[in-house]
């Protein structure tokens, strides 16, 4: 199990959410789960150019049938699991 703090979220058009932050312990790669109310499959894993050689974990989720952005946005701050 990974955990992974939320510092950002954002949305990429026709691609989906990113969810930007650290990962504070494990491991995380595509397909892994994010457990919220429903889970979700996490599409890809990129790094993110914040600024000025500064680099956050992006991890791309998709589209989430019956969230919307501002839901996903409550997260921020947040440490959430992902397996």
């Amino acid at each position: 199990m990974a955990k992974f703090k939320i510092s950002d979220v954002f949305e990429i058009t026709n691609r989906g959410y990113v969810l930007s932050g650290e990962i504070v312990d494990g491991e995380i790669d595509a397909r892994n789960l994010i457990h919220f109310d429903k889970g979700i499959i996490i599409k890809s894993v990129e790094s993110i150019n914040i600024k000025n050689q500064e680099f956050e974990v992006g991890l791309l989720i998709g589209y989430v049938a019956g969230m919307t952005k501002d839901q996903l946005k409550e997260l921020l701050g947040r440490t959430i699991s992902i397996t």
